[in-house]
C-alpha cells in the first residue's frame, strides 16, 4: 500500500475512533473527496497534507501570504494553472472568488450567492445609488443564508436554492457512507440522508418559515453596522430600510442596557 493510501486509511480510522459525524475540510481532502484545500502554512492541515502538490503566492500572487492551495494530484494542479491563468487574477475580485470556489469543489449556485452578497456589501460601503433597495436585498440574503457541509465542503447558500445545491453535492460526491449533508441555520442543524428528497423538501420549508422571524446575533449586527456606519453619516440616506433601522435600534438599546447595568 502506498504512503498516501496508508495516510488516508489512518485518517479515516482516527476520525471514526473520535466519533466524528462531519468531515472537516482537511479530512475531506485527505480522504480524497475534496479536490483541493486552501490553508495557511502554520495550520496543522498544511503539515498533514505535506507531500501533495500545491501552489503558493509565487504561482498565484492573489493568494494571501503563507497560504497553500493543495491539490489531489499534479494533473489537477496543472489544469488549474492552465484554466485560470492565476498570475493575472486580482485579489478578492470576482474571478478570484470564482476560481477558488470552483477549485475547492463548491456548488455553482453557492459561488454565485457569495458573489452577490459580496457585491452588495461593497456597493453599500461605496454609497451607491438606490441604497434602500440595496439594503433590502442585502438583508434578505443574510436572512436567507444557511451553511451546507458535506465531504469536507462547506459553503453558504440561499435557502430558496437549498434543493439545487444539495442535489449538486450528491451528484458531485456521491453517497459517502461516513457522512451526510448537514444544514446549519442560526445555531440549528438539520441532517439530510443521501438522496432523501422528502427530508430535503421538509428542511427547506422549515427554514423558509424560520427566516421570516429571524433575529440577528451580535456578530451579524456588527457586520451590518460596519457595512452601514459611513452611510449613516450621509443626511440624504438617513431613511434606511425599516429592517435595518429596527436592527440598529435594538442593537443600540442592548448596548445602552448593558452600560446601565455596569453603572
Amino acid at each position: 500500500m502506498q504512503i498516501r493510501e496508508k495516510r488516508k486509511c489512518y485518517e479515516l480510522l482516527l476520525y471514526l475512533s473520535l466519533g466524528g459525524i462531519f468531515l472537516e475540510d482537511y479530512l475531506g481532502f485527505l480522504l480524497g473527496f475534496k479536490p483541493a484545500l486552501l490553508v495557511l502554512s502554520d495550520d496543522k492541515a498544511a503539515l498533514l497534507c505535506k507531500g501533495y502538490p500545491y501552489i503558493t503566492e509565487k504561482e498565484f500572487p492573489a493568494l494571501s501570504l503563507k497560504s497553500y492551495l493543495f491539490f489531489q494530484d499534479e494533473t489537477l494542479k496543472e489544469e488549474f494553472l492552465k484554466k485560470y491563468q492565476p498570475q493575472s487574477i486580482e485579489r478578492y475580485g470576482v474571478e478570484y472568488h470564482t476560481c477558488l470556489g470552483e477549485t475547492l469543489g463548491l456548488p455553482p449556485l453557492a459561488i454565485q450567492f457569495f458573489l452577490r452578497e459580496n457585491e452588495l456589501y461593497k456597493k453599500i460601503g461605496d454609497r451607491e445609488q438606490d441604497s434602500d433597495q440595496l439594503f433590502k436585498e442585502y438583508m434578505n440574503l443574510r436572512r436567507n443564508e444557511a451553511f451546507l457541509n458535506y465531504c469536507g465542503v462547506r459553503c453558504g447558500v440561499n435557502i430558496e436554492e437549498l434543493e439545487e445545491n444539495v442535489k449538486w453535492l450528491w451528484k458531485q460526491y456521491g453517497d459517502v457512507k461516513m457522512d451526510m449533508v448537514s444544514v446549519e441555520y442560526k445555531n440549528t442543524e438539520f441532517f439530510i440522508p443521501y438522496e432523501d428528497g422528502q427530508k430535503l423538501r421538509e428542511t427547506k420549508k422549515i427554514l423558509l418559515e424560520a427566516a421570516r422571524y429571524i433575529q440577528f446575533n451580535d456578530r451579524e449586527l456588527k457586520v451590518i453596522y460596519d457595512c452601514l456606519h459611513r452611510t449613516l453619516e450621509n443626511k440624504e440616506l438617513y431613511e434606511l430600510h425599516p429592517d435595518v433601522k429596527e436592527i440598529l435600534r435594538r442593537h443600540y438599546e442592548l448596548d445602552k442596557e448593558k452600560e446601565e447595568k455596569r453603572r
